[in-house]
Parts: C-alpha cells; structure tokens; sequence
C-alpha cells in the first residue's frame, strides 16, 4: 500500500486511531500558540481550498429579524464582540494553516506536512483586533447589497480566506427594511475552509453566535476577557482519524486486518451502472467566466479566476410537503433522511424522462446517490467531535421509476428501497443480554460492528484522496489488489442534514420577549442557507426540514450544468409532493418494480 506521507514520516497505518495529532504549545511572535499536524480527511479539504481557489469552502447564511435603537457604530460593535466571542469558543474559526516548517519550536516531522496554528490572544483587546481583520460590514462600501449576487461573486473570484491567517471569514450584509416597522432584516454570509466544520456544525455555531449577538456588551467582554486569560487547550478537536478505534492486536494481526480490508475493496461487486446527471451540458463544459469588479471595494479580489463556475441553487417545499414525508416514514418504518433520497432521485428521474422521452423502460438506468458518511455514531468521543466529513460513500442504487406511475407510489417505493440500502451506514442498536446463572456476563453484547469496517474502508480510499487532491505531490503507485471501481460514476450527491428545529427555529429568541438580556438590540432566527464551492461536475444536494418546510441547497458546477436544466430540476423538486393522478397499474406494477435486482 502506498503512504500518504514521505518516507520520514510515521507510517500510515499509525495514524487510524494514533497519538500523533495531540495539540502541542509552542510561542508565535510572543504569543502562546497551539498546533498539531492536519489529519487524512483535514489535509484533502486544504489541498481543495489551497491549490483550486476555494473548492468545498463552505458558505452559509444567517438571516436575522432585529429590533435595535442601536447606531451604525453601536450595531458594528455588537457583532464583532459576538464574533470574537464564537472564535474564542470555536477555535478553528480563527486557526490558520501553515508547513510544518513555518511552525516556531515545532517537533521534528515533514516539513512539508501542513498544521493547525491557534494563537492565544494575551488580552481581550488583542482578541477583539484579530477578530476585526476577518470580518467585513458591507455597509462601509454600499448602500444595499444584494445577497444572492455577493454570494455568487464570493464563490468565482479568488478565494475571499488566506489559510496562513485564518480559515473563516464573515461578511455582514447591510440591514434591510421588513414588513414591520421598528425590525429590519440583518444578513451574515460566513465562509471557511471545509477541513473547520460541515454543514451541522454550520447551526451549531449560528446558534452559538445568535446567544452572543443577544448579550450585553459588558457581558460579551467579560466573556472574551476570560477565555484570553485560559492558555490550556479548550476547545481544540483533534481529527476524525485520531478518534477512531484502534485495531486491536499485534502489528502483525493489524497488518492481516488491512490486507483483508483491501482484498474487500477489491473483490467487492460494483454497483450496476447508473444514468448520468441529466443537467449535464450537451454540449459539454464550458470555462469560467470573469465577473466585473463589483465588490472590490469589500476586499474580493478578482485577480485569479477559480477553475470552474459554482454557484449555489435553493428550492423550498412548504410545511405540508414535511408532513407527507413525515407520515409516508412512519407509515413504512423509514427514516426521514431515505425519504429525502427518495424525492431528490424522483426529482432527477423525472427530468431525466423529459430529456430522454424515447428510452425504453427496460433499457432505463438506476439512479445512483452518493452522500458524505457522518461517522459520529460510530464514535465514542465525548461530546461528540464538532465537525466531521469522512469521504463520499459507495453510493445506495434506487431502481428508475416512470411517471407512468402516481408521484405517491413512486416516493413510497423509492424510500423503501433508500431505506434499507442506508441501514447498512447506521450504527446497529446495542443488544443488552441480560445475564443468567448458567449465562455468563457477555464481553461484548454486540459483534465486531460493521463501523470498524465502514471506517476502514473509507479511511483507505481516503488516503487515496488526500495524495491526489494535492497537485504537488508524485502520482501513487498502483497497489497490489486495487479498489474494484463502480462503472459510472453517481448520478449526483445528497446530504441529508434532517430537522434542525432543534437547533435553530423561530422565537429561539422573540421580539415580543420582555426584558431581554440586553434591552438595547434583540435578534431572532429566520433562516439559513448553506452550499460549497462545487467540485468539477458535482451537484450536490443538501436537504434539511424544519418548521417552515424543506429546504434544498444544491451546490452546482455551472460551468458543467445547464443553468435552464436546473431551474427546471428545482421546479420538479417543489411540486415533487403535489397529488397527481393514479398512473394506473396499481399495486402489481409497485410489486414488479420492488421484485427488481437493484
């Protein structure tokens, strides 16, 4: 097997569930200063961002209902103490990445190896002043700002976030009028590099900063003021591949346990070859193209033209089409998450249909979804680690299902199969055997898990990707019994983040409160959006339910996609769940389909 490090290093196999990225102290311009080595998954997520101008940098937005009496000033200073506040409590918000080499006093290794670089700010006021060079009040420059055209810019110039600084950036938009005549709307776009946080953790932190936003100013700087006095290491995760459990045994026996790991990979059946992304371009992809200079006075720099053209795209499904999906995953024991597999692939089969009307049924390909693997189950870590992504999985397959049939059979159906082709991801539920005196005490109530051989395999295939993600780096040697590929590559990605009501909801802090903890500004929850900048050819899906419904962002490789072929996939997708006409058929064409080899 091939190592993902030079030869000076420790081996790869030392890493799955190692000691080396403990957080070490050393002193950077005077200041206390902690580091450790980025882990497997960290490193491939900072060479998409390094070498490819922002690729998978994350991008969210925070909307806010405000009532304020405070000035321009007033507000700009109540952010930025919130903002400092959330970098204390997070600190890869304010992490930088940087060669082992350029780490003062850093222990010997690759010198080539990047790391997490946290300084420790000697007082509240040094605090607040890093934390001031990595915000940016649009309302310094502009009047109005509108948000989708700024979030598009951020996402085709040259990458906003400098890693030998910090790995996040916030942009506060200027605040807008609403409907009510003493709030106004308030806008934030936060931006950063993958390898900090996912989108879950994306609500985490929203909600951590809208606690802080509603905080009185002493309050906030008292808050800031301790954690610049605390020079041990709060708040400072360690990586994925560090938590994972060790393989138990000899070097031998581990080494036995990785052989048998890739002879899996590679003996594995492919999945069947699925139908390509129907948005595709016919004509084939298409360059970026250079954007005016319409935010350079914001600090967007557009002297470099990123690879490709990303974008983002929304849909909304109204509470009612929640309720459907709700009721159909009770009615079949399913989750909520193959229920959105399930209406995304519909979404996509049925465009697939319009653009391909004369394929006979029986030559139709499957749709084939891959999705990020969330491994926080599969961890004993506590609390849970903030952020975590492992790699893309295999894929799940869902038959094509023709619009011959009712939209309601079709979803029934496609969950179903979702359902159980995800079942295989899930932790399995623990097993209690109660003891008996002629039943001894079981060491381990529950087999060896399938999630020592999902981390595994993904841990391998993520070696892979972190060496090729990296352009710097000699191409890998072709190892002995290599990963046995699928044919075609997935249709397209999903991420299913489910219901984050109880993160984030409406009157998490209401207007119409009495005596709030800080009379002069108050800020209430509307609404968040998040999306990546978009891979070569990816169209990535992330769904997430609430009280207002369901909520699709796609992030979109337009340079790949046809702009008129998505805004005809979103309109799909939002009446997915509308009722239509029985198709006909009944329940023995639900049955024949079901009967299928997938």
């Amino acid at each position: 097997m091939a190592h993902a490090t030079k030869a000076k290093g420790p081996h790869w196999l030392d890493d799955y569930g190692g000691q080396r990225y403990q957080w070490r102290k050393t002193k950077v311009k005077g200041e206390t200063a902690f580091y450790r080595p980025l882990g497997l998954t960290e490193s491939a997520f900072d060479s998409d961002g390094r070498y490819y101008e922002g690729r998978a940098d994350l991008n969210s937005v925070l909307e806010l209902e405000v009532k304020s009496t405070l000035s321009k000033d007033q507000l700009h200073q109540q952010i930025l103490l919130a903002w400092t506040c959330l970098r204390c409590q997070h600190s890869l918000l304010r992490a930088a990445s940087t060669r082992r080499s350029e780490v003062p006093g850093a222990v010997q290794g690759d010198d080539e190896e990047y790391c997490f670089v946290v300084n420790i700010s000697r007082s509240s006021t040094k605090a607040i002043e890093d934390a001031r060079e990595h915000v940016v009040f649009l309302d310094n420059f502009y009047d109005t700002v509108d948000t989708n055209d700024f979030w598009y810019h951020t996402q085709n110039t040259a990458r906003v976030i400098d890693p030998a600084k910090a790995l996040s950036r916030l942009f506060v938009f200027p605040p807008s009028p609403t409907t009510a005549s003493d709030t106004f709307r308030l806008r934030l776009l936060l931006i950063g590099s993958h390898q900090i946080w996912d989108g879950l953790t994306a609500s985490n932190w929203f909600r951590a900063f809208l606690h802080h936003l509603n905080q009185s100013p002493q309050t906030l700087l008292d808050q800031i003021s301790l954690a610049s006095l605390n020079e041990t290491t709060p708040h400072l995760p360690l990586p994925q591949e560090a938590l994972y459990p060790r393989i138990p045994g000899s070097r031998a026996r581990q080494r036995w346990f990785w052989l048998l790991t890739r002879i899996h990979q590679h003996i594995r059946t492919p999945l069947p070859a699925g139908f390509p992304n129907p948005l595709l371009r016919p004509s084939g992809p298409r360059p970026p193209t250079p954007l005016p200079a319409t935010y350079a006075a914001a600090g967007l720099s557009y002297t470099r033209l990123p690879p490709i053209t990303s974008g983002p795209a929304f849909a909304t499904l109204p509470p009612p089409a929640l309720q459907i999906l709700t009721t159909l995953c009770r009615d079949l024991n399913a989750s909520l998450g193959a229920a959105c597999f399930a209406l995304t692939a519909l979404a996509t089969m049925t465009v697939h249909e319009s653009q391909f009307p004369d394929i006979p049924l029986h030559e139709r390909k499957p749709f084939i979804a891959g999705f990020p693997l969330n491994p926080r189950a599969f961890l004993d870590s506590k609390p849970p680690p903030e952020s975590l992504m492992l790699a893309f999985s295999a894929g799940i397959v869902l038959p094509f299902l023709p619009s011959s049939l009712s939209k309601r059979k079709r979803l029934r159906l496609l969950i179903k199969i979702a359902d159980r082709q995800l079942g295989a991801y899930r932790k399995p539920r623990r097993k209690v055997i109660a003891p008996t005196p002629s039943t001894p005490t079981p060491l381990n109530p529950t087999p060896p898990s399938p999630a020592r051989a999902l981390l595994a395999s993904t841990y391998l295939t993520s070696l892979t990707r972190a060496h090729t993600a990296n352009p710097n780096l000699p191409p890998l040697p072709n190892p002995p019994y290599p990963p046995n590929p699928n044919p075609t590559p997935q249709t397209h990605g999903i991420s299913s983040l489910g219901s984050l009501d109880a993160i984030l909801h409406h009157n998490l802090y209401p207007l119409t409160a009495p005596a709030p903890a800080y009379p002069a500004f108050i800020a209430d929850f509307r609404a968040q959006k998040s999306n990546v900048r978009a891979r070569s050819g990816e169209f990535l899906v992330g769904i997430s339910g609430g009280g207002e419904g369901v909520g699709v962002g796609v992030s979109v490789d337009f340079s790949a996609m046809d702009e008129g072929r998505v805004r005809e996939w979103v309109g799909v997708l939002e009446q997915g769940l509308e009722d239509d006409a029985d198709g006909g058929g009944g329940n023995r064409e639900d049955e024949a389909v079901d009967r299928a080899r997938l």
